[in-house]
């Protein structure tokens, strides 16, 4: 749907999706809710600690992630001039807002993890 389209019911505005589109394809991304949560809850990581705390992704995963949250300003990364390099990544403001708003999701999934997956 084109955004000229979009939500023209003045009443529709407030829960209007297709104005969500480009957020919602960014955190839908595999391992991006779990980064967006783990840098909620302990701060600043470092990469090889997001690694370690995300059993199973793959570290090509984790850099595509890592530069797409980045990308849509959700994450920040500092770097240290020091040998070797230390980078640490933390969340934005607009992170820290969607980690917030995440939150009940993640809950939700916590209880309901038995729901059947489908493959198409």
């Amino acid at each position: 749907m084109e955004k000229e389209e979009c939500c023209t019911i003045p009443e529709e505005r407030d829960i209007c999706t297709c104005l969500a589109n480009d957020s919602l394809d960014i955190v839908s991304k595999k391992w991006a809710i779990l980064i967006i949560e783990l840098l909620k809850k302990h701060g600043e990581l470092r990469y090889n600690e997001i690694k370690k705390k995300l059993n199973g992704i793959s570290p090509k995963s984790l850099s595509d992630q890592l530069k797409n949250l980045e990308n849509a300003d959700l994450i920040k990364k500092k770097i240290f001039q020091e040998t070797p390099i230390k980078v640490e990544y933390f969340l934005t403001a607009k992170g820290k807002g969607l980690g917030n708003s995440i939150q009940p999701l993640i809950k939700w999934a916590s209880k309901n993890n038995n729901l059947v997956k489908i493959t198409i």
